[in-house]
């Protein structure tokens, strides 16, 4: 009797610790299993952005010398112009890179133009003359494949000397802004007037620039704002979207600022960790890093 009870007891407790050791074995695979769901949520959603929405692809354009990228996802193209006067163009799997590209930006029309005749690589058909000729104008593309909008639209002709042929493609694309500008800007001074308690009582106006979309956060000195930026060459364009609605008449230099951020461009720079920018009618913005 005394045997049997005591088998029975063994028993227990083997078929308790199997099921203990089950169990953390279970909770395990479930550990892991999410962990791994979640690296592909994070990468499907990266795959779903657009390349103005991808902030590591931006930083990755910055490191390759980039200066503007376009795109049409439903053509499959894209275009690089680079800093070292080279332009590349990527068409279903063909790639040519042009050398010593001429740059023109035409005074009465918002419209940068690139041009090349040298051709310095074409791997699938070698030895053929081509040129080509890219515009970039100020207007919105939508990427209807990825339902988002960039800043701007591209067109390039890719003349070929030899068959005297001209293909037209037509897109949107993006200038690579300095990634420095990713980052939270407090205001200094507005036309070298300084920022001081008697003229934002309620603490200094700011701004964060973010890269992913170029989008703006910021505070106007009473108000929350949202803002957007996008740039061209040198210049910026911000544009002021929304604004909370506090009556702020004890804060004399909000509507001023406010005034800056609406449909303005400017020439920026950086300066010992600050961030400027001026204005064609002389007025300059001065911005410090917030560490």
């Amino acid at each position: 009797m005394r045997k049997s009870v005591f088998i029975g007891f063994l028993c227990s407790i083997i078929l308790i610790a199997s099921c203990t050791s089950q169990k953390k074995k279970l909770a395990k695979m479930h550990t892991e299993d999410t962990i791994v769901k979640a690296q592909l949520i994070q990468h499907t959603k990266e795959s779903l952005l657009s390349p103005y929405q991808h902030v590591n692809f931006q930083l990755d354009l910055t490191k390759n010398k980039t200066a503007f990228y376009g795109y049409n996802t439903g053509s499959k193209w894209e275009l690089w112009v680079k800093t070292d006067s080279t332009i590349t163009f990527k068409y279903d799997g063909e790639e040519m890179v042009f050398s010593s590209a001429k740059t023109t930006e035409a005074q009465d029309n918002p419209v940068v133009k690139y041009h090349s005749k040298t051709i310095v690589s074409n791997p699938s058909q070698p030895g053929l003359k081509k040129s080509i000729t890219v515009m970039i104008r100020d207007e919105k593309y939508l990427d209807e494949i990825q339902g988002t909008y960039v800043p701007l639209s591209v067109r390039i002709e890719v003349e070929d000397h030899t068959n005297k042929t001209t293909v037209i493609y037509a897109g949107g694309g993006f200038y690579v802004v300095n990634p420095i500008i990713h980052d939270i800007w407090v205001l200094d001074s507005m036309s070298n007037v300084k920022v001081s308690a008697e003229n934002f009582p309620l603490g200094a106006p700011r701004l964060e620039f973010h890269l992913d979309g170029g989008k703006i956060y910021g505070f106007s000195g009473c108000n929350e704002i949202t803002a957007t930026f996008y740039t061209i060459q040198n210049q910026i364009q911000l544009n002021s979207e929304i604004s909370t609605l506090k009556s702020c008449v004890h804060v004399p230099l909000e509507p001023l600022f406010m005034g800056a951020l609406a449909n303005k461009r400017y020439y920026y720079s950086f300066e010992e960790r600050r961030l400027k920018l001026k204005h064609r009618d002389g007025s300059i913005l001065s911005f410090k890093k917030v560490d």
